[in-house]
């Protein structure tokens, strides 16, 4: 089991000022908001209800992951909604929150 944050934390360090706060997570503001994001180990690479509902009790309310190696299925998309966990791929997250 191999973990995605360091890569990200890579894209990231020059364009969202962020702190690293467990092995998978890191908190960063917008707008005076605080958002927590969650980042898939390899094992994870399906992105389902059980993943979701980790991440809320973990209490973050983002999950990003990387395309190239995994996939959200739309049943945690969804469930991940009803959490108040937004569930997005990296460009998408990039883009909103990044660019």
């Amino acid at each position: 089991m191999s973990n995605s944050i360091y890569w990200f934390q890579q894209m990231i360090r020059d364009k969202i000022d962020h702190t690293k706060i467990g092995e998978q997570m890191l908190r960063f503001k917008m707008y005076g908001e605080e958002k927590t994001v969650y980042l898939p180990f390899t094992d994870e690479y399906e992105i389902n209800s059980d993943v979701i509902l980790k991440v809320s009790k973990l209490g973050a309310n983002i999950l990003v992951f990387p395309t190239s190696w995994c996939r959200a299925t739309r049943e945690a998309i969804d469930y991940g909604r009803t959490l108040g966990v937004e569930v997005m791929p990296v460009g998408a997250f990039m883009a909103k929150y990044a660019s």
